[in-house]
């Protein structure tokens, strides 16, 4: 019977650490202001690694058997409804699995839009909210928060593509959030963006409502020997690797090719392609 080969590099989304390349002081940085009960504001263009990186900290053990971890991202959320939708359908998202006491205590805080949840045939919720059902945005932000605020464990908020929020119609959206983070000691936030001006105008400038308000981190790419490393740690199960050479070629191309965005997804894709080359020896600097 044939074996199919499976590509190990993950080009979208996040598996688990095993596939995760690097960022080792990072995650320990990130790890430790979360613990540490600091906000982060991590901003770095995309594609390099951001949600990833939110990812593999909340696999680390001392953050995911302590704390509810929720992510969220808000990249095509044109206003304050669809940010309360998003918010809302993160967290269920991210309870469901931790059983029906977890996830009931905080339907029940959604007095708002209680009537509108609905249930699979085994009991469980299902985030059926529309957004027309958001009458009040400001009121069932204020569920949402209290619900942050009266968990059973810490919550981690992770809010991708944080600067989204300064272009909403709603002019006091920074404002309303702040308030309300301000006074949420359960939990915490990862403000995460890749517009760089955007996040350090919000973040830095004395006249904007998150003025000082979080640590900030940034991101600059992995470096090649680093990439080689990972490549041929995982090429090496099914026997094969990739030459320092070859792989510097390829690593050239792409910085060339996507300036400013060079990330460790883009060696990956290529990787996927050389994976299936290697079998017919087309590449002279494969052994």
């Amino acid at each position: 019977m044939l074996m199919v080969q499976l590509n190990p590099f993950i080009i979208e989304g996040y598996l688990s650490p095993e596939y995760f390349c690097d960022r080792v002081e990072e995650t320990a940085l990130l790890t430790r202001h979360l613990t540490n009960r600091c906000n982060v504001a991590l901003i770095a263009p995309r594609r390099l690694g951001k949600s990833g990186l939110i990812y593999n900290c909340f696999q680390q053990e001392n953050i995911c058997e302590q704390y509810h971890c929720i992510y969220i991202d808000i990249y095509d959320t044109k206003n304050l409804n669809e940010f309360v939708y998003a918010l809302g359908k993160g967290i269920l998202t991210a309870l469901k699995p931790k059983g029906r006491k977890v996830w009931e205590f905080f339907l029940n805080m959604l007095q708002s839009l209680k009537s509108t949840i609905s249930f699979d045939i085994n009991g469980n919720p299902e985030w059926s909210v529309g957004l027309g059902d958001i009458q009040a945005p400001d009121i069932t932000l204020d569920e949402i928060f209290a619900y942050l605020e009266q968990a059973d464990k810490p919550c981690l908020v992770a809010i991708d593509e944080f600067q989204t929020v300064a272009n909403y119609p709603e002019k006091i959206v920074e404002a309303t959030l702040r308030k309300r983070i301000q006074n949420c000691y359960n939990a915490n936030f990862v403000f995460s963006g890749s517009k760089r001006h955007m996040m350090a105008l919000m973040f830095t400038s004395q006249s904007r409502p998150f003025y000082h308000s979080s640590s900030i981190m940034g991101l600059e790419a992995i470096n090649e020997q680093t990439y080689l490393e990972f490549a041929n740690h995982h090429l090496a199960r099914n026997n094969k690797e990739i030459s320092a050479a070859a792989f510097t070629y390829f690593y050239i191309i792409i910085s060339m090719a996507l300036p400013g965005i060079f990330s460790m997804y883009s060696i990956c894709f290529i990787l996927q392609f050389l994976i299936g080359l290697c079998c017919r020896r087309m590449m002279s600097g494969w052994r």
